[in-house]
């Protein structure tokens, strides 16, 4: 029989992303889903190929245990954070070539919004006319977990805050939305770069937009005062000097 002298090493060249793990992230749902991790292996000089799930910073080498193409619910997936699957290129001669895939960033823990204040000229649950040309942010300090992005719509206070909305920077007091007098809500959406499920939520209380100004008409004199003059006994008998006004706009 013969012998062959084989000294040259499998070749690799890259190893492709696959299903859900295609964008370089593992939401929950696609966690769960059980679908291969790589797909596209290019290499040549190898006559099998074996693999193995290994967190980012894990040496591919003869140390782990290879095998089939791991799946997107790997047993070796712990808790969140950035992993690889490494693969272990081999020809008949027993020669070996350890290499990886781009980074898989395993994030399962979905957006949560608690709460968001309002801010500036909004800060005492009203905007005025000269509060609303200011052009001041609506809100700030938002309290939330598990996001990435943070994105804003003002809408009147009967809407829901929901993914039927269009959502982007945060909203000023001369907003566009602010089109009449009365009660309005900032609607926030939070989303992960992994796509997960993203989370709306809302101030708590509403903003009034009042640009109507107080407009007086009248204010009459009543009691000893209707004559113009206040004698030494009206003085001291402590009567009313007007009635009520005759104004508009005005809360107090």
């Amino acid at each position: 029989t013969n012998v062959t002298l084989d000294t040259g090493f499998p070749g690799f060249t890259s190893l492709v992303l696959a299903n859900g793990a295609s964008d370089g992230y593992l939401t929950a749902a696609e966690h769960a889903a059980s679908t291969d991790l790589v797909g596209t292996l290019t290499a040549a000089g190898y006559d099998t190929a074996e693999y193995k799930l290994a967190a980012l910073a894990t040496t591919c080498d003869v140390a782990l245990t290879y095998g089939a193409i791991p799946k997107s619910d790997d047993g070796d997936f712990g808790a969140d954070g950035d992993y690889k699957v490494c693969v272990d290129l081999y020809d008949n001669a027993g020669n070996h070539t350890y290499n990886n895939s781009p980074t898989i960033a395993l994030e399962t823990s979905v957006p949560v919004f608690t709460s968001i204040a309002w801010a500036n000229a909004a800060g005492d649950g009203y905007i005025n006319l000269a509060e609303n040309g200011a052009s001041t942010d609506l809100v700030d300090t938002l309290v939330g977990t598990g996001y990435t992005t943070a994105e804003y719509v003002l809408k009147s206070t009967g809407t829901t805050c929901d993914g039927g909305l269009t959502y982007g920077a945060l909203p000023k007091s001369d907003d566009a939305t602010f089109v009449g007098d009365g009660d309005y809500k900032v609607c926030v959406k939070l989303s992960d770069a992994a796509g997960n499920p993203p989370a709306y939520g809302s101030t708590s209380s509403d903003v009034t937009l009042d640009k109507t100004v107080p407009a007086f008409t009248s204010l009459a004199w009543t009691n000893s005062a209707t004559d113009s003059y206040i004698n030494a006994t009206e003085n001291a008998a402590s009567t009313d000097l007007v009635d009520s006004v005759v104004a508009s706009g005005q809360d107090t």
